[in-house]
């Protein structure tokens, strides 16, 4: 399938774009997941975000590039997800509650419940290693801020995480 340019008309055909590019997409994303369900997860949210862009007004110049470009980034966030969820799983500093008995899921679970802010925090400190002076470099907040994100965020989780009293 070669490269089409989208019509930039506001009657968009979104079965026929999802029919053309759906195998190009979940092509591209099952190569990068190695698993079908999580790829077809993937897709449809990319195929959710290109709608709502291409309602908005958006159009790339060309569609299949451009799918596959927020398929990408999509792919990417889950690994950073999975690097975070599997840190936080090994990580002494993080002193979760019987830790070895949460899969990856229920971390990852847990971290989506989050407020944003945290998981930035949570998502720079352990899959991007850095310290909390330079997450405050990076999230333009002071680094006592970042520390703070941090152990509300390792609080939470633990109490998410925690079993279940009888």
């Amino acid at each position: 399938m070669g490269e089409r340019a989208f019509p930039r008309t506001p009657a968009l055909d979104e079965r026929s774009v999802y029919a053309n590019y759906r195998p190009l997409v979940l092509g591209f994303v099952a190569r990068k997941l190695h698993n079908l369900e999580e790829s077809e997860a993937v897709t449809h949210e990319v195929f959710l975000r290109a709608f709502t862009h291409l309602r908005a007004g958006g159009a790339p110049e060309t569609l299949a590039g451009w799918l596959l470009a927020v398929a990408r980034n999509l792919v990417n966030d889950r690994f950073r997800r999975e690097a975070v969820a599997a840190r936080l799983l090994v990580a002494d500093p993080v002193d979760l509650p019987e830790a070895e008995a949460h899969d990856r899921e229920a971390v990852q679970r847990a971290l989506a419940a989050l407020p944003l802010a945290w998981r930035d925090v949570l998502t720079l400190r352990y899959a991007d290693d850095l310290s909390f002076a330079e997450i405050a470099d990076r999230l333009g907040i002071s680094k006592n801020a970042a520390f703070a994100r941090h152990e509300r965020a390792l609080k939470a989780l633990r109490a998410q995480l925690a079993p279940e009293a009888p």
